[in-house]
């Protein structure tokens, strides 16, 4: 039986996270220890400084933690036919959120105006702003295109010649700073066998694409004898337009998770190298990446599981210029999701439980927010002091990029002036303002804020 594991991801259309359970028949996960066939629970090199937060259940993004409703084909539609009905009422300027609402793009200008329709095809998987924050890329399982803000197509589609498996996968979407490389990968089950788990497309004349399968046919040391069984986990590209991402092997996974490692992978001569992060030092080893506004900091984090009831998040930070890292322990914290403010102080975590409990249907499995994993309150954490504080209950948490608003999805209504969780569907896009007040945009999923306005 292939391994089924833990690593990062989302719920709707985009999903990563590495969620193991018994309930779920998902083996579970343990920490990293290179090139070793059954690895114990050994947590990697001791963090410090060491945060522990208050034990509450969750599940890390990962392949198996489809909490978005599982995207089908569609039927015959017009592909990504422009729709821009943008209201006409004055609205104070502000940032720009984009979501997915039944295979659509919808914008909401600014806080305080109405959402509207962007295209109206219908077929959409996933979607992802531009650098410039200009246009989207819009991939359909089929075909990855381009759209400017006002709707209109900027360049053909591109085929990309998915059989009818492949294009059932809600692929992520990457772009390079320069806008002229692409990455569509999987989050969902990279691991099975002839799965592609990256695409990279080049955006110029020649479309030259790479699909990457197992990263061990590509140069990546994964493996004492380079065996084959690796696959990838979650791509990224530095300010300088290098593309790295962390990869694992079927060896280096066990009941309680997989140990990923840092790679790069040259785009003028297609291959992997280890990408010299210092691992030694107290790498989380986790399959989660993010980098800071200012192209810094690299965040790598990943739940490990000992069992349903002990398992913690791995969570690093490292200086890319001075080489410094970081690190911090979330004891009995499993996180889906991170979202940071501009200046990278502080975080949004978005956490759920660590196991699917089939003999009680938890709230967001009611209301379609996830598959039976209970979903927490969102928690802000400030690096400064290790401190968090308790927000709402939602997942796909996303910071404005002037950090007053926070998008999240979640199933809420409200009492007398407070909001809760509600087992009423469907889900919806929520926004948290500094003030703490809750304002319901639209029913929908996959919220991303234009990286600039």
């Amino acid at each position: 039986m292939k391994p089924k594991l833990l690593s990062p991801f989302l719920i709707v259309v985009t999903v990563s996270v590495i969620l193991v359970t018994t309930a779920c028949n998902l083996p579970l996960i343990s920490p990293p220890t290179p090139y070793a066939p059954t690895l114990p629970f050994i947590p990697p090199a001791t963090p410090t400084p060491t945060l522990t937060i208050s034990p509450t259940p969750y599940i890390e993004e990962s392949p198996t933690h489809p909490i978005q409703p599982s995207p089908t084909l569609p039927q015959e539609k017009p592909t990504f036919q422009p729709s821009i009905t943008p209201s006409n009422e004055t609205t104070l300027p502000g940032p720009q959120l984009a979501f997915l609402n039944e295979g659509d793009i919808w914008l909401l200008d600014s806080p305080d105006s109405q959402p509207y329709p962007l295209t109206l095809s219908g077929d959409i998987l996933s979607f992802a702003w531009s650098p410039s924050g200009e246009r989207l890329a819009a991939f359909n399982g089929r075909e990855l295109c381009f759209l400017q803000r006002d709707g209109s197509v900027r360049t053909a589609c591109l085929n990309l010649g998915l059989d009818e498996t492949q294009s059932r996968i809600a692929r992520r979407i990457v772009w390079s700073p320069n806008e002229r490389w692409i990455v569509l990968w999987n989050s969902i089950n990279p691991w099975d066998e002839d799965a592609i788990g990256w695409l990279i497309v080049a955006l110029d004349l020649s479309a030259e694409t790479y699909r990457i399968q197992d990263p061990v046919d590509w140069g990546a040391a994964l493996a004492p004898n380079n065996e084959n069984g690796g696959f990838t986990g979650q791509p990224l590209f530095l300010p300088d337009n290098r593309l790295i991402g962390t990869l694992t092997h079927r060896i280096l996974c066990s009941f309680g998770g997989c140990h990923y490692h840092l790679f790069e992978f040259d785009l003028k001569q297609p291959a992997f190298k280890p990408y010299p992060n210092n691992p030694q030092d107290g790498w989380s080893e986790g399959m989660n990446l993010a980098l800071s506004r200012d192209g810094q900091i690299l965040t790598n984090y990943g739940v490990f599981l000992l069992d349903c009831d002990v398992y913690t998040t791995f969570l690093d930070n490292f200086e890319l210029q001075t080489q410094k890292r970081q690190t911090y322990n979330f004891n009995n914290q499993a996180i889906m999701s991170v979202a940071f403010s501009p200046d990278h102080q502080e975080a949004v975590f978005a956490r759920t439980s660590a196991c699917n409990s089939p003999e009680q249907a938890t709230w967001s499995q009611s209301c379609g927010l996830s598959p039976g994993f209970e979903v927490f309150a969102m928690q802000r954490w400030s690096l400064k002091d290790n401190r968090v504080q308790d927000l709402i209950p939602g997942l796909f948490p996303d910071l404005s990029p002037d950090g007053k608003w926070l998008a999240f999805q979640s199933c809420l209504t409200e009492h007398d002036g407070q909001w809760e969780a509600t087992t009423s569907p469907p889900p919806a896009i929520y926004l948290l303002n500094e003030a703490g007040e809750v304002r319901f945009v639209s029913p929908g999923n996959s919220p991303a804020w234009r990286p600039k306005y």
